[in-house]
């Protein structure tokens, strides 16, 4: 069980906590990266190419700013997106009470996320051979893409990467019972 030190549970006093924890630290693939890596390197050294030609070609200074947001962009998609999607899971904390299970974001965006009746009777464990696995509430929610987030920030229906994933879903089960 992993504790909230950063701020209080921002849960009803009504409600009695089961089961706390938080997504894996660190570097987190998924399967949506065998396709965002391969694009985000041809967009990033096309992005790079540019800009160069443009610098060493001496072209006007329209064109070197013109491609300024493409190198951004590149940069971000390559590598800021892991580093942004281990903040937010840094962040993010799951908590499941005896009726509800909630995704919470601290920080500059906090959010909080309430699942309850009908959005726990539909859980499904998705386990990793490593370990960790991901508790999914109700229908799949569409990835935002590589663009907005890339990071799926952490997965909008979901306790993703979770150490003690048999043990969330049982207190989630639980919370359905009611």
């Amino acid at each position: 069980m992993t504790s909230f030190v950063r701020e209080p549970l921002p849960i009803p006093s009504d409600e009695t906590v089961r089961w706390t924890g938080a997504p894996r630290a660190g570097l987190l693939l998924r399967p949506s990266d065998w396709y965002a890596i391969p694009f985000s390197l041809l967009w990033a050294g096309f992005a790079f190419f540019w800009e160069t030609a443009v610098v060493v070609g001496g072209a006007p200074l329209f064109f070197w700013i013109w491609g300024i947001p493409f190198v951004c962009i590149g940069v971000y998609a390559v590598a800021g997106r892991f580093f942004w999607d281990a903040n937010v899971r840094s962040r993010t904390r799951y908590v499941v009470t005896d009726r509800a299970a909630y995704v919470i974001v601290s920080g500059f965006r906090r959010a909080v996320r309430r699942y309850s009746g009908s959005a726990l009777d539909d859980v499904r464990i998705e386990r990793k051979r490593d370990g960790p696995g991901t508790l999914r509430f109700g229908p799949d929610v569409p990835a935002l893409g590589l663009w907005v987030g890339g990071t799926q920030m952490p997965a909008r229906n979901a306790f993703e990467a979770v150490r003690d994933v048999d043990n969330a879903y049982d207190a989630v089960r639980a919370a359905a019972r009611g």
